[in-house]
C-alpha cells in the first residue's frame, strides 16, 4: 500500500534503524575511513587549488558527487518492481507509482 505521497508503507528508504522485511541494508559511506578522509581534506585541498587556478570543473564534480552519494540528505529513491518494468517498457507512459 501507497501513502499521499506515492511512498509504500512500511518503506523506510534507509533512513532509521528500521528493519525491512527484504534484508536491504542501507550503505553507509560517511563511516568509512576514505569518506571521512576526503571529506575532511578536500575543502583544504580545494581551497590551495583555487590559489593556483582552482581544480579542474570536472574534477570538482567527481568529489563532489561522490561525498554526495549514498547520503540521504543528497535524496532517496526507491523503485518497486511493477515501476522498475513499467520505465524500462517506456516509463514515460507511466505516470503515478503504484
Amino acid at each position: 500500500m501507497h501513502t499521499a505521497a506515492g511512498h509504500r508503507e512500511g518503506a523506510t528508504c534507509g533512513r532509521g534503524d528500521t528493519a525491512r522485511r527484504d534484508g536491504y541494508t542501507r550503505r553507509r559511506p560517511e563511516e568509512t575511513a576514505l569518506y571521512q578522509c576526503v571529506a575532511s581534506y578536500f575543502p583544504e585541498l580545494r581551497e590551495k587549488m583555487a590559489e593556483q587556478g582552482g581544480l579542474p570543473g570536472f574534477v570538482e564534480e567527481e568529489f563532489q558527487a561522490y561525498l554526495g552519494c549514498g547520503r540521504l540528505e543528497a535524496g532517496c529513491l526507491e523503485l518497486t518492481v511493477p515501476l522498475v518494468r513499467a520505465l524500462a517498457l517506456g516509463g514515460a507512459r507511466y505516470t503515478q507509482l503504484r
